[in-house]
């Protein structure tokens, strides 16, 4: 019996799926949208996976992307409790939503689907995000 819950449990589309945290219609809060994301790798692998899927955009209605045209995570370092994540977005006029929404999402989604990714510390294109309308 024991196998059996086993095997049910790591087979279960609950398990194992990433949330992932996109602008709402109007572009002000945020809204959950859940993923099957494969958990496996170290943690760098992990969050870079969930990353990778919170730049492609929602797939749900009523879900807006943060970003318009290409965007990729250029790196990823896990030291000391910190997640250090560089965004690489060539056109800083492709964002969608403030800043701040970008850098929120990502931290939730980190958060919520990465056990023990520790604080966001974000930069874009290189330069450290420090806060609310920041991006350079």
């Amino acid at each position: 019996m024991a196998v059996l819950v086993l095997v049910y449990n790591g087979l279960s589309a609950g398990r194992g799926g990433a949330k992932l945290y996109f602008a709402d219609e109007s572009r002000t809060r945020l809204v959950m949208e859940r993923r099957n994301i494969p958990g496996t790798g170290g943690l760098e692998d992990r969050s870079r996976a969930v990353l990778d899927e919170l730049l492609l955009g929602p797939m749900e209605r009523g879900h807006e992307s943060y970003l318009e045209g290409s965007s990729r995570v250029s790196a990823i370092l896990h030291r000391d409790g910190k997640l250090y994540v560089d965004i690489d977005i060539p056109d800083l006029g492709a964002l969608l939503t403030d800043a701040s929404l970008l850098a929120e999402g990502m931290s939730r989604s980190l958060r919520e689907s990465v056990p023990g990714a520790g604080t966001l510390i974000l930069h874009v294109n290189g330069i450290p995000y420090s806060g609310p309308h920041s991006v350079p």
